[in-house]
């Protein structure tokens, strides 16, 4: 969701360059059929084709992507232009980030807040200061995240008569704390802000998926239901193929998963199983490595090779980038779908997973399948991932069980959970 209000302040086209009056829209720059545009077509933002934005910033297309970025960059050094600098350093950083390739992001990030620095755009310097809340929320350090979001959307109230910018603002720090509050177990009363954002902007439909998601954690199953099933129409070919559409993927897995749709779970499989290497990721939030929602909705449809691998490979990628928490929710996933599966050594399999989740993650954390809490927070009662085969009783679900209550802190307790059944 996040790059979605990035995109809306170069839909608004109501910045200006210095010293020309020349109209200066983010992330314009496209590339041609035949390759990069020509070095003249980048002399004035105003001469840019149309569609990049659409272009650069979806699911498609990355390696062309990533390469006019760099173009914008070379160019930018050529111009002298630290203005078309800036567009090109944020654009690699989101493509880098999308990769998981968190050092070169970092890079380009820094890159980023030196030219925000010395140009002192308000939208650049509010950008710059959203990126290091998005890396500490990635890292797990949630009151550092937090901090550093109420910092950022702080600076952005600061800048008089920009609306674009204040859209953006306030979307993106709204999309960082839905991060922190679903991994604090603190979803309760935070419905009305995503509300907000339904009614506000129509065209960004990811929000609406965040609303049912959040909707079926707190139990309101039915108007849940009712927001996906109109999100699934035609296979989804309403969610347009932007910016947020990797992240409007995740949470609608997710949802799908908690529902035990197996024919949606099927349509979602293929739209997503293109991006398995991807990150979902965006300059102000990262959901965390696609293979881990194609995991869920593998096992969903009982595809346990499946599951299997794309688990393997999304503990994989979220444990190269540091992701603690997204780590954590794959051991999670996997070690419920390990139980659902019922085979040799998946119970000892499974233990392993949910203690290495334990030891890794501090605070409430829920899961579907499985759910963690330690302090004071309480879980958040979820259905159980579906599944047609159950553990039999040599696996031995209630001595896993034992097993983990054994293993637990006085402050921490992990089972099974589920509605349906009634654990």
């Amino acid at each position: 969701m996040s790059d979605r209000g990035w995109t809306l302040h170069a839909k608004k086209g109501r910045r200006q360059t210095r010293g020309n009056g020349v109209a200066r829209r983010a992330c314009r720059p496209t590339a041609r059929a035949g390759g990069l545009g020509r070095e003249s077509d980048f002399a004035g933002y105003d001469n840019l084709p149309p569609g990049y934005r659409d272009y650069s910033l979806g699911p498609d297309h990355l390696e062309a992507r990533l390469d006019v970025a760099s173009e914008m960059v070379r160019l930018a050094d050529t111009m002298r232009s630290r203005e078309l600098a800036l567009r090109g350093h944020a654009v690699r950083a989101r493509d880098f980030l999308e990769m998981a390739d968190i050092a070169a992001a970092d890079a380009e990030i820094e890159w980023h807040a030196r030219l925000a620095e010395e140009v002192r755009d308000p939208f650049d310097l509010w950008l710059s200061a959203t990126c290091p809340a998005m890396r500490a929320l990635l890292g797990g350090r949630f009151d550092e995240g937090e901090r550093l979001a109420h910092a950022a959307m702080t600076m952005a109230r600061r800048v008089p008569g920009r609306r674009a910018a204040a859209e953006n603002a306030t979307m993106c720090f709204t999309a960082q704390m839905y991060l922190l509050r679903r991994e604090r177990g603190r979803l309760e009363g935070f419905v009305q802000a995503i509300r907000r954002l339904v009614e506000h902007h129509p065209e960004v439909p990811a929000w609406r998926a965040v609303l049912a998601h959040i909707s079926c954690l707190l139990g309101g199953n039915g108007e849940a239901r009712g927001e996906f099933d109109q999100l699934a129409t035609n296979d989804f070919a309403g969610l347009p193929r932007d910016a947020v559409w990797l992240g409007a993927m995740s949470v609608l897995s997710e949802l799908c998963v908690l529902f035990g749709d197996i024919p949606h779970a099927a349509i979602l499989y293929q739209l997503l199983l293109p991006y398995a290497g991807r990150n979902c990721a965006g300059l102000s939030l990262c959901m965390g490595s696609a293979a881990r929602y194609l995991g869920l909705l593998a096992a969903t449809l009982t595809r346990w090779d499946a599951a299997t691998e794309h688990f393997e490979a999304a503990l994989t990628m979220n444990g190269r980038m540091g992701a603690r928490a997204w780590v954590a929710h794959t051991q999670y996933d996997y070690a419920s779908a390990l139980m659902a599966r019922g085979g040799p050594g998946d119970c000892e399999r499974a233990l392993a997973l949910v203690t290495a989740a334990r030891l890794r993650r501090r605070g409430p954390v829920a899961k579907a399948g499985w759910w963690l809490v330690g302090g004071a927070g309480s879980p958040v009662p979820l259905p159980p991932l579906p599944c047609t085969s159950r553990p039999s009783a040599t696996t031995g679900t209630s001595s896993l069980r034992a097993s983990v209550a054994r293993s637990r802190s006085s402050r921490a307790t992990v089972g099974r959970r589920g509605r349906s059944s009634g654990t």
